[in-house]
């Protein structure tokens, strides 16, 4: 029984580790987001001044 308790406890502390690489890596896609948004603003405003 205390196998099994540590073997959950250790899944547990994985799908832990896993969500916060997966909030990581959510941030990073969002302010690559939000960089590709400005760029994108920049081209509009430039083909505006042409």
């Amino acid at each position: 029984m205390k196998t099994l308790i540590d073997q959950i406890l250790e899944h547990i502390g994985n799908m832990s580790t896993l969500t916060q690489n997966q909030a990581a890596l959510t941030q990073q896609v969002n302010a690559s987001m939000d960089e590709i948004n400005t760029m994108s603003q920049d081209l509009v405003n430039f083909s505006r001044n042409l």
